[in-house]
């Protein structure tokens, strides 16, 4: 086949082909073929360009926000757990939660002594008289003596007690089960469930009181009881009862409290 038939000659004996003819020869010729393959890339490049790949998944965005949901849950459920332990708000029956109205403005500086300590095993009938709202307390024996490790010691309360779990001795864990019901039921007493099993015990009028229906009782009065550190080996001396409020047992309030051999830590 002569290929010279559809070109024309030009001079300096270079001979350029029609376009039918051109276009056939990049056809068949290879090395006409491999001159298109850097145009096509280019194009594919000019085009990613104009069109960015994306390399994260646009579900990854909701998962984000699923995982900062749960932390957002996760920190108000500690906040409201904080907030309950340390009785900043109450949780009465059926769920019902009230919020005490609390001042930041600090009680009046008193030059009050402080009570006269009691024989151990005896409790101070006048410590009574500066437990606030005394009704919530149903007493389950007048004074009562126990001995145990200091399991907890928590932050000062608004109504200006110190609250120490006791972590009680074998053989005295009646004071922290209701009799005749099995331990840790719905119808125990909420120890088990709430206070670590341990027993509560409370130093009233230890700290400022920042709680209003509280002020009057503490007004003028500071208990001095020094607390020993968690891990002491302790002797707890007080008026036994129920905190109707709560549903679990403490020492409330306590005459005396003192350290005893055989410390050991709390665990």
């Amino acid at each position: 086949m002569d290929v010279t038939a559809g070109a024309r000659h030009e001079p300096f004996g270079v001979s350029v082909c029609s376009g039918g003819m051109a276009r056939k020869l990049i056809g068949v010729s290879p090395v006409l073929r491999s001159l298109r393959k850097p145009q096509r890339g280019a194009n594919l490049m000019a085009r990613s360009h104009r069109r960015p790949l994306r390399l994260t998944p646009r579900r990854r965005y909701g998962g984000s926000r699923l995982s900062t949901a749960l932390l957002v849950a996760l920190i108000l459920f500690g906040a409201f757990y904080i907030a309950k332990n340390q009785g900043w708000i109450h949780v009465g029956r059926g769920g019902k939660i009230t919020v005490p109205h609390i001042t930041l403005s600090k009680p009046p500086v008193t030059t009050a002594q402080a009570p006269p300590k009691v024989p151990a095993g005896h409790c101070d009938p006048v410590l009574m008289r500066h437990v606030y709202h005394p009704t919530r307390l149903t007493m389950l024996a007048a004074c009562k003596t126990v001995t145990g490790v200091i399991d907890l010691i928590r932050l000062p309360e608004p109504d200006g007690d110190t609250h120490v779990n006791i972590r009680l001795d074998a053989g005295q864990e009646g004071l922290v089960h209701r009799p005749g019901v099995a331990p840790g039921s719905s119808q125990d007493y909420t120890n088990t469930r709430f206070q670590h099993g341990d027993l509560v015990t409370e130093a009233i009028c230890q700290h400022p009181v920042i709680q209003p229906n509280a002020k009057a009782a503490c007004a003028g009065f500071h208990d001095a009881i020094k607390i020993p550190p968690v891990g002491a080996h302790v002797e707890v001396t007080g008026v036994y009862v129920l905190d109707q409020d709560h549903g679990w047992t403490e020492l409330h309030p306590v005459s005396a409290i003192k350290r005893i051999g055989g410390d050991s830590l709390a665990g």
